[in-house]
């Protein structure tokens, strides 16, 4: 068995998420067959580091990719999945009425709507 290099940060990070890397993942020109994969691994990972610091983490797929990718100088060769927003939940009375409204769990669609059996 290989012994990766461990991580360390000056970050208050959980040494749960330090612990497992590999530097084959990403060789910084191509991306990895993966890489939808691996941004959603690393997403559930922000969300609860989020969670273990005490904030909330939101994640959105509705941003504006193009910008996005063009105001932060992101590379060619990479793709912008999503955006999340991290922060403490505020003050729900602040916010105009429509916005209010929206200030609860969304509906999840039941299993049996996500699960199939046997080929599609």
């Amino acid at each position: 068995m290989n012994t990766l290099p461990s991580r360390s940060s000056e970050l208050p990070l959980d040494p749960m998420f330090l612990a497992r890397w590999s530097p084959r993942a990403f060789n910084g020109n191509t991306q990895s067959p993966t890489h939808h994969f691996d941004a959603g691994a690393a997403w559930s990972h922000i969300a609860l580091q989020s969670h273990l610091l005490g904030y909330q983490a939101h994640a959105m797929a509705g941003i504006l990719h193009a910008s996005v990718h063009n105001d932060l100088a992101v590379p060619e060769h990479l793709s912008v999945e999503i955006g999340i927003a991290i922060g403490t939940v505020g003050n729900p009375e602040q916010l105009p009425d429509a916005l209010r409204q929206r200030e609860k769990p969304s509906d999840r669609l039941p299993l049996n709507e996500l699960i199939t059996q046997g080929s599609y």
